[in-house]
């Protein structure tokens, strides 16, 4: 692999973790099984309510455990040696299947609603994201589905894992200085991987998902099998990358994108097209959150547009390249994936995340990047902007 320099970010999170003997403390709540990681508070919800209700079906309980890496990993590691969640819940039966997720969410409790929660949140919808795109890729290149999708969803375990694992580590600690999200990404990413096989060996995965979690960023596969769908993993989070950040594409993700064949970029952009549904149906569940006090940065005054989310209408104040900005009655929870439709005729829908919520003069200004914009709704997405930019 080439070896890139580190930012400013990045080596002050690497000074950060060796000043704080962070290694130490990792070693040591690892080594005991002090923290154990936990489910998107959304899905885990779902799941308890699901099964509540007594009269549930197999069908929907596996959805559910297949959208949350923490979920899937408790129910393979009830079936040891299962290569997908399906084949693991074969093995435990329902019941079976109930009880191991419904540990997870008892062992874990809930994720606290601390800085890192956005974070969390992000690996969260780009590990759903990768399974998705590596489950129909696998499929477009004859390999096994269920077992991509698994690779997919707990390739970046570790993320978790080192996020639960700082969480409890500032416990009782003094008050930590202000730092932005991108240096806690920094000192996740420093151990990700180390603390992802770790976590990989305690659930005991089949070599295929383990090989998954400890390669994703490079390395040889043991078999073929498990080459192949690493294979499929490295091009699925090329996808991740690029719809996580429509506005900067790397070169190399580019290069990887142009290399598709016609096959595998059919299946990719079918899955795509679905990815903002999914996500938002699955994140629907999770509560407001206040309104930040931060302050919407200068923008280009559009004129006239109108927004409609969650049943009730906003007006555009801004428009960039890859985000709009807007005021209405009622706030929205921050980093949430919303249904949005642009009041027009004929109306155009889309899905967007929410960057920013703030007060602002008796009503609420929202910053909202699009995510996956596809055919008409890119289309006149990229039309509003020229619009803008030009008045």
């Amino acid at each position: 692999m080439v070896e890139t320099r580190m930012t400013s970010i990045e080596a002050s999170a690497a000074a950060w973790s060796a000043d704080a003997d962070l290694d130490g403390a990792i070693v040591d709540l690892v080594e005991r099984g002090a923290v154990a990681v936990p489910p998107f508070p959304p899905v885990a919800a779902r799941v308890e309510r699901l099964i509540s209700d007594g009269d549930w079906a197999v069908g929907e309980l596996l959805r559910l455990v297949g959208a949350d890496p923490a979920l899937a990993g408790a129910v393979l590691a009830a079936a040891p040696g299962a290569a997908s969640i399906e084949e693991a819940a074969g093995h435990l039966g329902p019941h079976g299947l109930a009880r191991a997720a419904l540990s997870a969410i008892r062992e874990a409790g809930r994720a606290p609603p601390g800085p890192l929660a956005p974070l969390r949140r992000g690996v969260w919808r780009d590990a759903v994201s990768a399974a998705a795109l590596c489950r129909d890729l696998a499929r477009a290149r004859g390999l096994h589905a269920e077992t991509a999708h698994a690779c997919g969803l707990l390739h970046d375990v570790g993320r978790l894992f080192a996020i639960a694992l700082l969480e409890r580590i500032a416990q009782g600690a003094r008050a930590d200085r202000a730092m932005p999200l991108r240096w806690w990404e920094a000192v996740v990413e420093r151990y990700h991987v180390r603390l992802g096989i770790a976590l990989a060996d305690r659930w005991g995965l089949a070599p295929t998902i383990r090989d998954a979690v400890a390669l994703h960023h490079g390395g040889r596969a043991a078999t073929p099998a498990s080459a192949d769908l690493v294979a499929a993993l490295s091009v699925a989070g090329t996808v991740v990358r690029v719809l996580a950040d429509q506005g900067r594409v790397a070169e190399e993700d580019a290069a990887a994108i142009r290399a598709l064949d016609q096959p595998d970029a059919d299946a990719l952009a079918r899955t795509v097209d679905r990815l903002p549904r999914l996500l938002a149906a699955l994140e629907r569940d999770d509560a407001s959150r206040s309104p930040s006090t931060r302050p919407h940065p200068s923008r280009v005054r559009p004129r006239g547009v109108r927004l409609r989310i969650a049943d009730t209408l906003y007006e555009a104040t801004g428009f960039a390249a890859h985000q709009i900005v807007a005021r209405g009655d009622v706030p929205l929870p921050e980093e949430m994936l919303l249904e949005v439709e642009l009041v027009s005729d004929p109306p155009v829908r889309f899905h967007a995340r929410v960057l920013l919520c703030w007060p602002e003069d008796g009503r609420f200004g929202v910053m909202l990047v699009p995510f996956a914009l596809t055919g008409p709704a890119l289309l006149h997405w990229q039309g509003l902007v020229t619009r803008a930019t030009a008045s």
